[in-house]
């Protein structure tokens, strides 16, 4: 943690390019992109290069890029976007509402996995975002549906909420140990 979308897109062979380097590939202002496709980021096939395709808008912060590249990572994972659908402009606008829902959920799961934020006791916004890599308004809201959680206080009820734990366990242990070290060393004066 956090969570690094380009090198996921990097082990899938995804091509991957800033606004600014996409518009000189194909010979367009990067206004020109923002205008025709979105301001943050979009996927699609491209049946030159026969992969994936993630354009995004470097112009924003660090964390709103990470969750931006999630997002786009989400719309192949989920398969909204493939070679028979190659971007989301030819799927009917009720069905790309549904998408970008579906698309935000995978983000937030991926990048904020509310078991290792339970486990590391990361429930306030500077917390999250601390340990996820995510923006401020975004760590709002985990720390609001993460208060929800430890209020139900029902945990690893879900085979895939245990293998993410499994999955952390060694973060989880190395946060928790260093966190345990820092509130000790503050006890001593300097």
């Amino acid at each position: 943690m956090p969570v690094n979308p380009s090198r996921l897109i990097e082990r899938n062979g995804w091509a991957l390019y800033t606004y600014a380097q996409f518009a000189e590939k194909i010979g367009r202002s990067t206004a020109e992109i923002m205008e025709r496709f979105s301001r943050e980021a979009f996927v699609f096939y491209s049946v030159r290069e026969k992969t994936f395709v993630i354009c995004y808008n470097a112009d924003f912060p660090p964390p709103v890029v990470r969750w931006t590249l999630m997002h786009e990572i989400a719309h192949i994972v989920l398969g909204h976007i493939s070679e028979e659908v190659p971007s989301l402009n030819r799927v009917r606008s009720e069905e790309r509402s549904v998408f970008e829902t579906e698309a935000q959920g995978f983000a937030r799961r991926v990048l904020c996995p509310s078991i290792v934020l339970h486990d590391c006791k990361a429930i306030s916004p500077a917390a999250i975002m601390y340990l996820c890599g995510i923006s401020h308004e975004a760590a709002e809201y985990r720390s609001k549906y993460m208060q929800e959680l430890e209020r139900r206080d029902r945990w690893r009820l879900h085979p895939l909420e245990v293998a993410v734990e499994k999955q952390f366990r060694i973060f989880i242990f190395r946060f928790l140990l260093t966190s345990h070290y820092e509130e000790i060393a503050l006890e001593f004066p300097a």
